[in-house]
This record gives structure tokens, sequence and C-alpha cells, in this order.
């Protein structure tokens, strides 16, 4: 007999979505009973890694797998015994409906796979629920072979699409947008197809046909120094662009009017400034810069120019990633982000690390009061020492009362005061990169660090940057400490609440015996609360 709550639709959709329940605790579920049946099917193909559970729906005449493998299969080795028909499909469309992302990878379906999918002749989508979709071109697939079945895939629920597709295809894609026009989110890779030039009109048109569309990425090799500027002609959307490699180009100074989003990758600082200036001031919330090869004579102006052509007061989030040698960060390069008093996010990682002292941390943290992740990495030698100490993260933990992350190296074999004079409770992620530590300062060290972050349970270090083969001992020691003092922690709350559900039991049967002294006292049942306890005990996690 089935409990009536389990039968209510909300209760039953909780529990089937449990992270906790695997897949097949799920399956068990969807066979109990027809009720439970449709909610436990809706998890089970909510996303498909590929399509290969799809053609296992198909009569079992109809497919081979390898050695008889009915598990996750590679793609590329799944086959069929005979010519699939349309009425092979019919229990396909039962499922199909459920799922809601599907990913197809590149290169790894055969052509009679999509001969297969060409038997689906039904007018409708063949998942008609599908949300995001990742279609790759298929080394053995013809043009019209790729442009029929992802015509199949498109629906008009869909939201996100990401195609990996020959660049002449965009031509054909535009005439298919109108199928989807809830999409807010598309990305377009031609890598691989560089002897294709992409027509920006046709992919203008696209955009065009999705009011929706706010975010827009771009990666590819071909034809990009074309299609940014017809994007840009797009007046009312996207809100976010990322553009890739390619050729310095001029925008139109009103291009893309809603853009507050902006990652760049793999450009030259040039590019990047010309295209700041082109939109003279603009509010960016968000701008991301990766992968740069810069001088720091070119990174200095990069970040100088920044201020000027995002509004600072706008500026929200700031990442600017340099990989090559030679650029030492220094308070003066930093100088000019103090005027984004609105930062609640800041990365600068460049290839030599920051030298800065730990007056100038003090004076850089008390421009960003709102600043919640701060993070200054970069390749560090152990042999060399930095210039900051422990009282750097104080100043931050002291100028930004919302700040929960912090990737910062200093040395930790300088000397602290017996106690920090700031904490913050709000910091719970410490990278400390490879900052220089003794074995014996270790012990010092956790307790200073967690006395200024009550909240810290854990300390993070990045020593494999391929020059050692593993952590400092200091580290592993210190962040042992902090871990056991976490445990310790969680095992006197765990102590508590059990306490406490004790007495409510202990009220509750003093009351019931008050009430009808002659009945026996009721034995309490374990609480869940009390059977954790005692499992975590059984299991040796807490003493």
């Amino acid at each position: 007999m089935v409990h009536s709550a389990l039968l209510v639709p909300e209760i039953l959709s909780l529990i089937v979505n449990d992270d906790s329940l695997s897949r097949a605790a799920v399956l068990n579920m969807a066979l109990t009973c027809s009720y439970w049946h449709e909610t436990a099917m809706e998890v089970l193909w909510r996303e498909l890694p590929s399509l290969v559970p799809v053609f296992m729906l198909l009569p079992e005449d109809a497919w081979r797998a390898p050695n008889g493998e009915r598990t996750s299969l590679e793609p590329v080795r799944f086959n069929f015994r005979r010519k699939i028909t349309k009425h092979d499909w019919s229990r396909v469309h039962r499922y199909a409906r459920h799922v809601r992302s599907l990913r197809i990878q590149p290169q790894t379906y055969r052509h009679w796979i999509a001969e297969a999918l060409r038997a689906n002749d039904a007018p409708k989508p063949l998942f008609p629920g599908l949300r995001h979709l990742f279609f790759s071109s298929q080394w053995d697939w013809k043009q019209e072979d790729h442009l029929t079945i992802l015509r199949m895939m498109l629906s008009p629920s869909l939201e996100h699409l990401s195609i990996d597709i020959p660049s002449v295809y965009v031509n054909e894609l535009s005439r298919m947008a109108s199928i989807c026009p809830a999409l807010s989110s598309f990305a377009f890779t031609d890598q691989g197809h560089s002897d294709e030039r992409p027509d920006p009109v046709e992919l203008a048109n696209c955009v065009r046909e999705w009011p929706a569309l706010t975010r827009v990425s771009l990666n590819g090799s071909a034809g990009m120094s074309q299609l940014m500027p017809a994007l840009a002609l797009c007046s009312d959307q996207p809100t976010s662009v990322f553009t890739p490699c390619s050729a310095s180009g001029a925008y139109p100074r009103a291009s893309f009017a809603a853009l507050r989003d902006l990652t760049i990758g793999g450009q030259s600082a040039e590019y990047v400034v010309d295209l700041m200036k082109s939109w003279g001031v603009r509010p960016i919330e968000r701008l991301s810069i990766f992968g740069l090869e810069l001088a720091a004579d070119a990174a200095r102006a990069l970040i100088a120019d920044i201020p000027t052509h995002c509004e600072p007061t706008a500026l929200r989030k700031l990442m600017i990633s340099a990989t090559s040698p030679g650029w030492k960060l220094r308070a003066e390069d930093v100088a000019p982000l103090t005027a984004c008093t609105q930062l609640n996010a800041l990365v600068l990682n460049v290839s030599d690390g920051a030298d800065l002292a730990d007056a100038e941390y003090q004076s850089l943290a008390r421009c960003w009061p709102l600043l919640e992740r701060v993070e200054f990495p970069g390749v560090y030698d152990r042999a060399l020492v930095p210039r900051c100490t422990a009282a750097a993260l104080g100043a931050f933990a002291g100028a930004c009362p919302r700040m929960q992350s912090i990737v910062l190296p200093f040395d930790a074999n300088a000397e602290i005061a017996s106690e920090p004079s700031v904490t913050s409770t709000s910091v719970t992620h410490l990278n400390v990169i490879d900052s220089p530590i003794d074995e014996a300062r270790a012990p010092r060290v956790a307790a200073y660090l967690s006395a200024m972050f009550p909240s810290l349970t854990w300390i993070e270090d990045d020593y494999d940057d391929g020059r050692y083969d593993e952590s400092q001992l200091g580290w592993l020691t210190a962040d042992h400490i902090l871990r056991t003092k976490a445990r310790a922690k969680r095992a006197e709350v765990w102590a508590a609440e059990r306490s406490q559900v004790k007495a409510k039991q202990a009220a509750v049967i003093g009351a019931a015996t008050s009430m009808h002294p002659s009945r026996p006292a009721p034995q309490p049942a374990p609480s869940s609360s009390e059977s954790y306890i005692a499992m975590l005990v059984d299991q040796c996690v807490i003493a």
C-alpha cells in the first residue's frame, strides 16, 4: 500500500530529483507502479550524453551492440542489423518527450545512424521538450544529413543551441531559426572548417529570428572578423558576446547596444583596446580577457584603458589572464582599477605573479569594499619570497565584509601576531598558491588563519605547475590542522542537536505520562538525527 503522500506529484518529484539517489534507484522507482513510472522517467531521460539510448528503444532485432553490451556504448561502435523504418520509432517517441538536454559529440556517428534518423519522418520534433542541444558535425554524413537531422532536433522549447558545423551550413541554419523562437543562448564553432567563409548576413539573420537571445558565442578561425561587425548591427541584442581569435576590426560606435558581458580570448592587446575604443564608454558589467600574450607595457596600457571605456561604477567582474613571461604585477599597474569601486570579483593572473607589499594590498582593498572574490595567482617559485605577509589577507578581511574567496601568495615564515587584528566569517576559500612555509611554522600559521577566518575548513595550495611533485609539508600540516578542527566543530554541533532532540522527546514522554499515568511510558524511537550520529560513530567518521 503506497502512502498517500507519495501520490502527491510535487512530493514525488522532490524524491526522484534527489541528487543522492543513483540512477539504479530511480529506475527501481520507475518499475514500482505506473504512477511513479512517469515521474521517474522524466529524471532518467532528462539528459542524454549520446543518441545510443534512443536507438536502444528500437526493436531488439534492429540494432546490435558490440559483444552484446547493453550498458554505456561508444556511438561509433553502434550498428544496425536491418534497415530502420518509420514504424520502428513509435516506442522512441514515448520516451523522447522527456529529453531536455542532448549532446551529439563530433565525429562519433557513422552514415547508417543518419539513415536511421531520417527514417523518422514524423512532422513534429523528435525531442519536443528539448532545451539544450549540442550538435557537432560527423565525418561520415553528407551535408543534407546534417541539415535534415539538425532540423529534426530543433524544437520551439529550445533555449540553448551550440553547434560545431562547417560554416557553409550557416546559410541553411538561418532558414531554420524561426523553429526555436525561445532561444536565449547560441554558440557557433567552425574550427576545422577554415576553408569556408561564413556569411555574416546569414548569421545576423539568425540572431534577428531569436528575439529572446541574450548570449552569443563565436569560436573559430574562419571569417570571425566579418561576423562580429554583422552581429554588432543587431541593435537590441545580445548582452553577452564571446569573441575568438580574429584580426582586429572596427565596430560601429553603437554596436551591441545591450552589451554588458564580454569575454575575449586569444587576442592581442591592440585588438582589445581597439574594440573598447570603438564603443566609446559602455556600462560593461563583466569583462574577461584571457590567453593574452602581453608584454608588460601593453598590459599596463590595457588596464589603464579599462576604466576609460567601461563605466567604472558599472564594472562588477574583471578577469585578466596574461601568459607571456616577463610581467610581474606591481601596485602602479593595478592603480587605474581603483576607480572601479563596485567590483565584486577581481582576478589578475599574470605570468610572473604579483609583487605587492602589505601596505599596498591594504590600500587597494579599501578601494573595493564590495569584493567577494580576489585572485592574484600566477607562476611562483618557492625560492622567491613574496613581499607580503599574512597581514595582506587581513587587509581584505577587514576592508571587504563580503569576501568569500582569496587566492594570494604570502610569506608564511614571516613573523605574525599571536591573534589577528581583524576577522571575517564570510571567507570559506583560501588558496596560498605555493607560498613558502617551514613545517615548524605550520601549527602557528594554521591557528592564525583559523582565527582570522573562522569559517575556513581547509587550505588549498597550487603546487602542481610542472616543477614540483608534491605540496610543501608545511601546508599539508596546516591543512590537516584546519580539517581536524572543522570536524571537531561539526561533532559539537551534531552533539548539541542530539541533546535538543532528546530533550524534546523527554518533554513529550513526560507530558504523555502526566495525562495517562496508568499507561506505560512510550519508548522513544531513534530520531533521524540520533541515527545519523550513531552511523557516523560506527563508521569512525567522528569519535
